[in-house]
């Protein structure tokens, strides 16, 4: 007996609110503000236009993180985040580039929520919260 629950309509109720939730924070640019970490440590990067996540409706992301741009995939069910980046440019970032870290917390996403209008990401292992804000278009 299959107990998936459907809608008037036949759509399965799961995969309507999976796609009512990539609706809601997909299609922004969002521009990371900072992090802050459990133990009180904040990362801010000098210029946050240059670290940006956009969350494409199929599942696919763009990413910006300093000289190089990233793509790869997500996937959203209820307020759990996954991604997964899986291809990159090669370029050297300077010393002092936050790359590394910014792609680490990314895929160590695990719980979104969106809070006046600002996009928050808590890390796996409640280690922290990345803070992103929509990219102003000009």
């Amino acid at each position: 007996q299959d107990n998936t629950l459907l809608l008037l309509d036949g759509t399965d109720v799961l995969a309507r609110l999976t796609e009512e939730k990539k609706q809601e924070v997909s299609g922004p640019v969002w521009q990371w503000m900072q992090t802050l970490y459990n133990d009180d440590r904040k990362v801010v990067p000098a210029d946050s236009k240059n670290y940006t996540l956009q969350l494409r409706e199929d599942g696919t992301i763009s990413v910006k993180a300093d000289c190089n741009m990233k793509g790869g995939t997500y996937a959203v069910e209820e307020k759990h985040l996954s991604i997964e980046i899986t291809h990159s440019t090669m370029a050297a970032c300077p010393d002092d580039s936050l790359e590394n870290e910014f792609v680490r917390e990314l895929s160590g996403a695990a719980i979104y929520f969106i809070q006046d209008g600002d996009l928050y990401l808590d890390l796996k292992y409640d280690s922290g919260t990345m803070k992103f804000s929509e990219q102003c278009q000009k």
